[in-house]
């Protein structure tokens, strides 16, 4: 799905691309269901960035640094929320190891999100890990 960039008019195309994008979810998870592999699946819903905490002249929001993103998959907990953002979508520390605010802490990037991936998936420590490196923290992001 594309058009999120939505530099004008952004309340109203980000509720229509919303929409769709909500469709097309709640269709991959009923044929998931139907053919047995709900729990065989990960599913990862995310942007390479966000949109600006304000609008511009157009009504438009333009690119930000902060995004979040859903995931869905059997040794992903569900109902958890991690990380948080303050008032004008800065991000907020957290603790490597709770996951809690922590204004000393680290802020969750992409590299954290992979590592965890792998770790899930069993490929974590195994030969394509060693070929292909991932920098940063291992976080507890699918635990518990």
């Amino acid at each position: 799905i594309n058009d999120f960039d939505t530099h004008n008019d952004n309340d109203n195309r980000q509720s229509r691309q919303l929409g769709q994008l909500l469709r097309g979810l709640d269709y991959l998870f009923a044929q998931l269901d139907a053919l047995g592999l709900a729990d065989k699946t990960y599913v990862l819903v995310g942007s390479d960035f966000g949109r600006t905490p304000s609008y511009n002249n157009e009504n438009g929001k333009d690119h930000w640094n902060i995004t979040s993103m859903l995931l869905s998959g059997p040794k992903i907990p569900k109902d958890k929320v991690i990380g948080s953002t303050d008032d004008g979508f800065v991000p907020k520390a957290i603790n490597a190891g709770t996951l809690k605010e922590d204004a000393g802490g680290l802020r969750i990037e992409s590299k954290h999100i992979h590592r965890a991936l792998r770790k899930v998936a069993g490929l974590a420590g195994g030969e394509l890990d060693k070929q292909f490196p991932l920098p940063g923290e291992d976080l507890p992001l699918f635990e518990g």
